[in-house]
């Protein structure tokens, strides 16, 4: 046990196999039994610290502190394509400049029936895109299963912490790959092309009268308009013809 945490240590967490190669004339000189590679495994496994060796780096101030290991972002599977609505909804802020100005619009679609939200704002944060999503969520036909965003930082903090709250699971796409989140990356070249471009001078002077008017825009996208990717249904009707029981009502909303 010791000639094994000896060698993770000289070699920081060397795996099972390595540590058999290297511990196996060890217990024959010493006329040792040596383990097999499971029980080395399970020995490593039943030690309080995994008998693992963590990094030190020094603060900025020469104090030392242990290096925390970066928790793995959950990532959209290849060739995934969700199958009913609600399984996963994506998400994603567009911005807007003029002069020295900003706004931005927050969108999300589902990728299975195309109903689709959004949000003008003058900034964007993880508080932002929370609190957009928690309203968005009432106006949402059908729970809310999974949310796929890019690595932006309106999409951390809080926003992260609100969809755990909610037990919604949150995949990341790959840094540089808007292609895992093209459904909702049509949606916005949609919105820019029927919405955005003829109202675009009213996003920068009166927010939320724009956002009134898109409200109008998407309650046609989504009850009026004919969406090829549905045999030319609308969104509505493609829900309502899914599940029967659908309970949806779409009303204004003062953001």
């Amino acid at each position: 046990l010791k000639e094994i945490r000896r060698l993770r240590t000289e070699l920081p967490n060397l795996g099972k196999e390595q540590i058999f190669v290297r511990l196996k004339p060890w217990c024959e000189a010493r006329h040792f039994t040596c383990p097999s590679t499971s029980t080395i495994g399970r020995i490593i496994a039943g030690a309080h610290d995994k008998m693992r060796m963590i990094p030190v780096r020094l603060s900025a101030r020469g104090k030392a502190r242990l290096i925390k290991k970066r928790s793995v972002k959950p990532r959209r599977p290849k060739q995934y394509r969700p199958v009913k609505t609600g399984e996963l909804i994506g998400m994603d802020a567009i911005e807007l400049r003029m002069g020295d100005l900003r706004r931005y619009i927050i969108t999300m679609i589902d990728e299975h029936s195309d109903y689709a939200l959004a949000l003008a704002v003058p900034s964007l944060n993880s508080d932002i895109t929370s609190h957009f999503f928690s309203k968005a969520t009432k106006l949402f036909p059908v729970a809310i299963r999974q949310v796929v965003t890019d690595n932006g930082k309106e999409f951390l903090g809080n926003f992260d912490k609100t969809l755990q709250e909610a037990s919604i699971k949150h995949i990341w796409t790959y840094p540089y790959t808007p292609k895992m989140n093209a459904t909702c990356e049509r949606f916005n070249r949609t919105l820019r092309e029927q919405f955005i471009e003829f109202n675009e001078l009213l996003l920068f002077e009166d927010l939320n009268l724009f956002n009134q008017r898109m409200a109008e825009y998407l309650v046609l996208y989504n009850s009026k308009r004919p969406h090829k990717s549905l045999e030319l249904m609308t969104p509505v009707d493609y829900i309502l013809r899914e599940s029967k029981n659908c309970n949806m009502w779409w009303t204004h909303t003062e953001h």
